[in-house]
């Protein structure tokens, strides 16, 4: 779930809003603001804001077009479902008792790509210690800047000795098999370890293929 303080850092966006049905009334502002801009992330907590300039809170009556919505007035968190757009669809009555009206579109999108690591190196390091790869518990997926889990769903390992193959395995979970444990048991510095095949679920439940690991061990 995204942390509630990560709105402190919102970006904050500003729409005109329209009289539903008289044109020459002033317009207003709606100050409609998420942690990201505005984009909604399939399949996680998104919390969204939304405001109007000298309109109480609870005055304010707002709708969503899909997605499992929580809270009222201003403050509201949506997990968005397959949908790729939402309609966030905003009223309220002005101090002349008039209706007045605005309908934004937010962009749904997946979570970026998550980032695969083993023994705490990711894809950018190259090389990794034979005693932390002993020390190994499994492959994990972080996505930066998303307080998440990625469940990682499979990979395949492979062990090289002086360019020969000495160990290539298949993992269903996250955790390494028994037989890839025993074979990090016997790696010696010089050798070479790839982690390929890499898959993750994305919270909305979808798989997604992440970058390979490749380490000589030292």
């Amino acid at each position: 779930m995204i942390s509630k303080g990560a709105l402190l850092a919102c970006a904050t966006l500003v729409f005109q809003v329209v009289h539903g049905q008289d044109v020459d009334v002033p317009l207003n502002s709606v100050v409609l603001s998420t942690p990201r801009t505005t984009v909604l992330y399939r399949g996680i907590e998104n919390p969204l804001m939304v405001a109007i300039p000298g309109v109480p809170c609870d005055s304010l009556r707002v709708r969503f077009s899909a997605g499992r919505v929580e809270g009222r007035g201003c403050s509201y968190t949506i997990i968005p479902g397959v949908e790729r757009r939402l309609t966030v669809h905003v009223e309220w009555t002005d101090n002349v008792g008039s209706v007045q009206v605005v309908q934004y579109e937010v962009r749904v999108k997946e979570i970026p790509l998550p980032e695969p690591y083993f023994a705490g190196n990711g894809a950018d390091d190259d090389s990794l210690s034979t005693k932390a790869a002993k020390a190994a518990i499994g492959v994990i997926a972080r996505v930066e800047g998303f307080d998440l889990k990625v469940p990682v769903t499979g990979y395949r390992l492979i062990l090289e000795r002086a360019c020969e193959l000495i160990f290539d395995g298949w993992s269903t979970e996250a955790k390494l098999s028994d037989d890839m444990r025993a074979a990090l048991q016997a790696c010696s510095p010089g050798d070479r370890l790839r982690i390929e095949e890499i898959r993750a679920k994305y919270p909305s439940g979808s798989q997604v293929d992440l970058d390979d690991l490749r380490f000589l061990l030292y």
